[in-house]
């Protein structure tokens, strides 16, 4: 941990360069923000929690001034959390150590991989990410698929690939995993009922399934996609291609697992949450008191977050 700034904290002040190797080669990312990380000592990056309205999450640390990608993945404790870095070449992440937040720094174990929209198992034992990064030596022409690391200890170990079975046809965007180790994406493969839609790939006996396209409740003949299952699978929330004054936006829905009931019509979150402007990549925090999402509005894209309050209003109706 590094000392204490003598400077006083009415000049708030911060300027974050992060080196990152990527195919050998060392350059450097600014990273600036008006933050002190030695002064951010509370949960969420010391950030005031938002209550039924959305605000922008982090801005300057986590939410960039220019597009962002991907809403930040938080560690099951929520006291490390990761997000892509501006150039989305590589995963940053800060930790709670000590009762202070640190300053980001790489991912190292993901050096030289394109790597974005990273994802936590609800475990903490597995982490998803999107890479175009090459399979093997003879990968001359690789597309982007799901790749993974796994804890050991306090440490990630060296990344893989998801299985065939997954990352054999086209994928889009974020996924999600539940405790059964069950992943959840959005793709325009075969088996969909229109466009992109959600699919499942059961992990039964340590190895996936062939994706299934998920319940008619769910998935329709448009755009389903970034899905966000709950860790017990319980529920799941995603982004639905609407129209909003003539022109294909994206809203968030959710749907409950009725058990033998099936899934459930999936439901708009309602106006408190989705806008004009398009959302997607929907997240709960590990401690389920809130939801991030990403709102894409005339050329930005910022990554908000809201209390849950209105959705366990929605789910008692």
């Amino acid at each position: 941990m590094k000392k204490k700034s003598l400077i006083p904290k009415r000049y708030i002040y911060v300027l974050i360069t992060v080196f990152i190797l990527i195919s050998g080669n060392e350059y450097a990312t600014s990273h600036q923000n008006e933050y002190n990380f030695m002064e951010l000592n509370a949960e969420y990056l010391g950030q005031e929690p938002p209550g039924t309205t959305p605000e922008v999450f982090a801005p300057g640390i986590v939410t960039y001034s220019s597009f962002n990608h991907a809403s930040p993945a938080i560690f099951p404790n929520c006291k490390e959390i990761y997000w892509p870095s501006k150039d989305r070449e590589a995963i940053l992440v800060s930790k709670l150590i000590n009762g202070k937040w640190s300053d980001p720094v790489v991912l190292s174990v993901l050096n030289g991989f394109k790597a974005d929209c990273p994802v936590i198992s609800p475990d903490g034992k597995k982490m998803l990410f999107n890479s175009s990064h090459p399979i093997d030596e003879d990968d001359l022409n690789p597309s982007e698929k799901i790749w993974f690391i796994e804890r050991q200890g306090n440490e990630w170990s060296t990344p893989k690939p998801l299985s065939v079975e997954i990352n054999a046809e086209h994928l889009h965007w974020q996924v999600s995993i539940d405790l059964q180790g069950n992943v959840y994406f959005g793709s325009e493969r075969s088996g969909s009922k229109g466009k992109d839609d959600i699919f499942v790939s059961r992990y039964i006996d340590g190895r996936y399934t062939h994706p299934i396209s998920m319940s008619d409740s769910i998935n329709t003949e448009v755009h389903e996609s970034t899905p966000f299952i709950a860790p017990d699978g319980k529920y799941i929330i995603f982004s639905r291609a609407v129209k909003t004054n003539g022109y294909d936006q994206h809203d968030l829905y959710i749907s409950y697992n009725r058990k033998d009931k099936g899934w459930t019509k999936a439901q708009n979150l309602g106006s408190k949450i989705n806008s004009e402007f398009s959302e997607g990549c929907p997240y709960i925090s590990p401690d389920g008191q809130y939801l991030f999402f990403l709102r894409l509005a005339q050329g930005l894209s910022e990554i908000h977050w809201i209390n849950t309050k209105h959705i366990e209003t929605l789910a008692m109706e």
